[in-house]
């Protein structure tokens, strides 16, 4: 279940991060292995990114890359670091 404090944060954003394909998100979770009931699954289920945090960095990035054009490079993922830590 995704935090309600988050889902209140990303209803204030006014940007576009309601997810429209949720298919491309469902395959792209398949291919990584990740459960889509799980609160990472959930997630991008919901929510497209990139999101960004006050630093000008892109900090959370989307996973479906469905809609730009498919580089012959293929990624390989070896392990997703997720660390959640508490605003000052």
């Amino acid at each position: 279940m995704i935090p309600q404090k988050v889902k209140d944060y990303l209803a204030k954003d006014g940007g576009d991060v309601l997810r429209q394909n949720k298919q491309g998100a469902l395959r792209t979770l398949s291919q990584l292995g990740v459960d889509p009931n799980s609160e990472f699954g959930e997630f991008y289920l919901e929510y497209q990114g990139a999101f960004i945090s006050p630093r000008p960095i892109a900090e959370l990035l989307d996973i479906d890359d469905s809609a730009f054009p498919q580089s012959p490079i293929k990624p390989t993922i070896r392990r997703i670091d997720i660390n959640c830590r508490k605003s000052s």
